[in-house]
């Protein structure tokens, strides 16, 4: 559906796709690998009402169109926000402790250890195909630099500050001027095709 034909929609319905895209967006933010369009179909249609309901009962007390549809998407935001937040970590752990299911609607491992805003990454290591191994001994000495602690994306790529690189032969050469006061952090980019495997250590917030 194009912006065109998106305004012709009556006023309704294009508060429910918008205030429900933003709500849904934010609700699924970091998680929307791989994402089904049913799931988007519904996740905007579930927000949209709560937006929708709000401006309702914004506009019988304002009675101006435009701020209750600003309210309404301000609701939608933050019902997104809640939810992403608390709300999914919640229902999961209520729903493994009714023993109902383990499954928590995450498409892969990657992203919960990656997206999982509970815990905080310490140490980063990644073993590359050739033998090697490149450290990062402490990954919160980097948080307030150009791209903070770590990143990553869905196809697996690393973007690391690299501390120390381990050889083949098991010696250990230590990586200096990492940050330096002329020229900034120096961030490593890692493809996918040289990584063999990633070992984290993670401390709970």
């Amino acid at each position: 559906m194009n912006i065109d034909s998106l305004l012709k929609l009556p006023e309704h319905l294009q508060i429910i796709l918008a205030s429900g895209y933003l709500g849904y967006c934010l609700s699924r933010s970091g998680y929307r690998y791989k994402e089904r369009q049913d799931q988007l179909f519904y996740g905007v249609i579930v927000f949209g009402l709560i937006g929708y309901a709000v401006f309702l009962e914004a506009q019988s007390f304002l009675g101006i169109f435009w701020l209750s549809a600003g309210i309404s998407v301000v609701a939608s935001i933050l019902s997104g926000i809640f939810w992403r937040k608390l709300g999914k970590e919640y229902t999961d752990k209520f729903l493994h402790w009714a023993a109902i299911t383990n499954e928590d609607g995450i498409p892969s491992v990657w992203l919960r250890l990656t997206q999982d805003t509970t815990i905080a990454p310490t140490q980063i290591s990644v073993s590359l195909k050739n033998g090697s191994r490149l450290n990062c001994n402490d990954v919160q000495a980097f948080a307030g630099k150009p791209v903070p602690l770590f990143y990553t994306d869905d196809d697996g790529n690393i973007a690391l500050y690299v501390t120390s690189r381990t050889n083949v032969d098991g010696t250990v050469t230590e990586m200096n001027q990492i940050v330096d006061s002329d020229f900034g952090s120096r961030v490593t980019f890692i493809p996918k095709e040289e990584i063999a495997r990633v070992a984290i250590r993670y401390l709970k917030k």
